[in-house]
């Protein structure tokens, strides 16, 4: 699992109290900020003076602040997409398409046929916008009087609920995309069910996974699982009793010669039988647009209090009765938005091992 380095998100977390403890003025935040002795505060100041604006210069804004651009690097570090070799980055609304196999190039003598490469190209899509929030709500005596031990845990909780929605989203071959979430890269991929949990089977699934891509580019390729599964295969003993795979840990490390990315976002049920998956993903067959972090802290709203609001403005739908006003309670709403969205550039870019009881 990627550590977070809270230090590159604190300023985040001193905007949001800036916001709170100033009660939403920018003059009197850029004021208390002045007056806590923090070094290198240009940035912050910068982002508290146009916390006011539009939201035509907000998307601005986020691409270009610093304070704004660490939260934003320290959120796919500790994704996996920030641990993938290869992934390409686009600008927003570019058209991409999959390619149904491999291009080939052939050595041909002069005035032979150049053979065909057997390639089928998918229907161009768009990478449009997505969002992941993440909420909560604070008593604003605690915000007030956050010492640095107080503010680092709030960075990385923060980062780390972001960087876990992303991973699950990416990661679920149930997710076929719709409304919320783009589809996974797993879901279009090659899927097959775990034989078993003893060295044989496992030997088997995973090696029956890298045959499963042996034709894509396997120096960009991971495997990414659940810490649990990582534990259980660094427990295996083989032959003589050695470990089966002496590479790897619950922070990751090597399978079968290729390196392993550990992530709490990739999916368990949450059924007694607890099965998750492991995935091998070749990273340069993802396209991605976006990563920017958006920071909001209010006094002023009403909160649905609840893990499964109902609340919809489009089309109107009536929220739940569990509305708590933060002015009354005396607390703040703080919320993170990450724009991101994603799509294989090729037909299948990973292969998936599921129902995994390890």
């Amino acid at each position: 699992m990627s550590v977070v380095d809270a230090s590159q998100a604190l300023g985040a977390v001193r905007y949001l109290r800036s916001l709170v403890i100033s009660r939403e003025n920018p003059d009197a935040a850029a004021g208390w900020i002045a007056g806590q002795n923090w070094r290198g505060t240009d940035d912050l100041l910068e982002l508290v003076r146009r916390s006011g604006v539009s939201a035509a210069d907000d998307a601005d804004l986020r691409g270009r602040n610093p304070i704004l651009t660490d939260l934003a690097s320290q959120v796919l570090a500790a994704s996996v997409f920030g641990r993938l070799p290869g992934v390409v980055k686009l600008p927003w609304m570019s058209a991409t398409i999959a390619l149904g196999g491999a291009v080939r190039a052939h050595w041909v003598r002069q005035g032979v046929a150049v053979p065909a490469s057997p390639v089928t190209l998918g229907e161009p899509g768009l990478l449009d916008e997505h969002l992941v929030g993440a909420l909560l709500v604070a008593r604003d005596q605690f915000l007030r009087q956050a010492g640095p031990m107080a503010e680092r845990a709030l960075a990385e909780e923060l980062v780390a609920a972001t960087a876990e929605a992303y991973d699950r989203a990416l990661l679920d071959v149930a997710n076929t995309g719709g409304g919320d979430a783009p589809a996974s890269i797993t879901s279009s991929g090659f899927t097959t069910s775990s034989t078993g949990s003893t060295l044989a089977n496992i030997d088997t699934d995973l090696g029956g996974l890298v045959e499963e891509l042996a034709g894509e580019d396997l120096a960009n390729a991971r495997w990414v699982l659940h810490p649990r599964s990582a534990a259980y295969l660094a427990r295996l003993r083989g032959t003589g009793g050695a470990p089966a795979f002496p590479g790897l840990g619950v922070n990751g490390g090597s399978i079968m010669g290729i390196p392993a990315i550990t992530s709490k976002g990739v999916p368990m049920d949450e059924d007694t039988a607890a099965f998750t998956q492991i995935s091998l993903v070749v990273g340069s067959g993802i396209a991605m647009a976006g990563g920017e972090v958006e920071l909001r802290a209010s006094k002023q709203a009403a909160i649905e209090m609840d893990t499964q609001p109902t609340g919809d403005a489009l089309p109107p739908t009536a929220q739940s009765t569990h509305m708590v006003s933060m002015f009354q309670a005396n607390c703040t709403a703080l919320m993170t938005l990450g724009h991101i969205n994603w799509k294989p550039r090729r037909a299948t870019v990973a292969a998936t091992l599921t129902d995994v009881s390890y």
